[in-house]
């Protein structure tokens, strides 16, 4: 029978495997989560900083530096004491049970995505892709507590420049400006920060998510795809369109798969026997 080129057309379509996708949409939904957290963790910081520190101040002035009678015994305790509860305000601004929540919202929007690319990737097979085993169970578990540790950081760092930074305009006679402007620079720094880790959990946990299942529906290789784009560092560049194995140690990047190396935005388009 002749081959036409709609049959043949409808022949190539069919053996072709759905690419893995890169969840670039949730990756941005994540960023804009912390980014929230971090103005929530300054939002807290000026305002005990004007209720409690400001009198430390006038006209943009310190106080106690510049007075020419030192500061008693009981203002310095005063003092001290602000510092430490201004740390304790910033970190207690966004409670533990919501980063928590948060982290898990966003594991479990990675595991669906890949179970829903995985699952267009083996249909052709007539298999499912896992929904849920004590390996995915395992990779949930530690993405979770990864990303809760991850936030915990970023606030705790915050609140250590910012108490910092209040620390110094004391000793050193700055006036509020001056803080005012620490203050927008550090949370700039923490915004940036918060891009960082949302790239790097989404890759590094779709990367986990999907070798599970595709080796469960029996994988043995993979072929690193990179976005092939400016960001694609120079040894993924070189990676990318090779076949690699995995589980091989000397494979991929140093035996790290797509996704797990720091920033990686690759994928892991995986060896099927039936395309």
């Amino acid at each position: 029978m002749k081959t036409t080129k709609r049959r043949l057309r409808a022949m190539t379509t069919h053996r072709r495997m759905p690419p893995t996708r890169y969840p670039r949409n949730l990756e941005e939904a994540y960023r804009k989560r912390i980014v929230k957290l971090v103005y929530s963790w300054r939002g807290s910081a000026v305002e005990y900083f004007n209720r409690y520190m400001r009198s430390y101040f006038t006209g943009g002035t310190q106080l106690i530096g510049d007075a020419q009678v030192p500061p008693t015994t009981t203002q310095t305790q005063e003092m001290i004491e602000n510092l430490h509860m201004l740390g304790y305000t910033i970190k207690q601004a966004v409670s533990d049970a919501t980063i928590r929540m948060m982290a898990q919202q966003f594991v479990r929007s990675i595991d669906n995505f890949s179970y829903n690319n995985v699952s267009m990737q083996i249909k052709i097979a007539g298999l499912n892709p896992i929904r849920n085993d004590p390996n995915l169970t395992r990779i949930f578990n530690a993405k979770v507590a990864e990303n809760v540790e991850l936030i915990n950081y970023m606030r705790d760092r915050y609140a250590d420049s910012i108490t910092g930074i209040v620390s110094r305009a004391i000793s050193n006679g700055d006036g509020t400006g001056a803080i005012t402007k620490a203050i927008v620079n550090q949370t700039g720094m923490s915004v940036r920060h918060a891009a960082l880790v949302a790239n790097d959990q989404t890759g590094s946990t779709i990367a986990k998510f999907n070798q599970a299942r595709h080796q469960a529906a029996g994988a043995k290789y993979y072929v690193w795809q990179s976005m092939e784009d400016n960001r694609v560092r120079p040894k993924h560049q070189m990676l990318d369109g090779t076949r690699q194995k995995y589980g091989d140690p000397n494979g991929g990047d140093d035996g790290q798969t797509p996704g797990e190396p720091i920033n990686c935005r690759c994928v892991a388009t995986p060896v099927f026997s039936f395309y």
